[in-house]
């Protein structure tokens, strides 16, 4: 151990000891442990894991969100205890070959966003309404018991007289489909019922250019 003249702790140490060669290697040896010590022989390796996770990322194949490529079935209610502001909604969905099941609830005093495209059939059947003293009515498709949960691939339009349906229809992606309601549609209870076969959709560009 180094020999030291003063205990480094004593208040009362001459001024011109701390240029002595005894506390200068002093300072040496506390500084030689302070310093980390480095393997020359082993590069540091420094690992970005942002990068890391970017390449892993890149790794998973994308897989571009299905689009509905038909639907079947389709079944809308509009309950006539409800006054006809509730409504159940019923069809099959067909994905990538794969048929799905699609059950929402209707109600017509609440109205989601629309997109692009359901605004631009809306707009024209809201004007549409204003030129003839109709109704326009729309409405939220949504879960059972999840009112908040709604979704908006489909998109249900009406144009009422009083208390006469008098036009609907349904808007899918990038088609529109006339809604068929007949005398066989008023049920008994009072309910309305109407279907939209796939056969009659059109595409949404094509029915807005022939009715603007």
């Amino acid at each position: 151990m180094m020999h030291k003249e003063y205990d480094f702790d004593d208040q009362n140490i001459p001024e011109d000891y701390y240029e002595s060669e005894e506390w200068l290697a002093y300072e040496d040896q506390i500084r030689e442990h302070q310093e980390p010590r480095y393997n020359l022989h082993k590069p540091k390796i420094f690992i970005d894991h942002n990068w890391e996770a970017l390449k892993q990322e890149r790794l998973i194949p994308y897989v571009p969100p299905a689009t509905i490529e038909k639907i079947s079935n389709v079944s809308l209610m509009l309950w006539a205890n409800k006054n006809f502001t509730d409504g159940n909604f019923q069809c099959d969905i067909y994905k990538a070959g794969i048929k799905e099941h699609y059950n929402k609830n209707l109600i017509f005093e609440v109205t989601p966003e629309l997109t692009p495209k359901q605004y631009k059939i809306w707009d024209l059947v809201f004007t549409e309404s204003a030129l003839y003293n109709y109704q326009a009515r729309r409405c939220k498709f949504y879960n059972k018991d999840h009112a908040t949960d709604y979704s908006n691939e489909f998109a249900h339009f009406e144009l009422w007289q009083q208390e006469k349906l008098l036009w609907a229809c349904l808007i899918i992606e990038d088609w529109i489909i006339p809604m068929n309601i007949t005398e066989d549609n008023f049920q008994e209870s009072g309910n309305i019922r109407m279907t939209a076969p796939w056969k009659n959709k059109e595409h949404i560009n094509d029915w807005y250019q022939k009715n603007i």
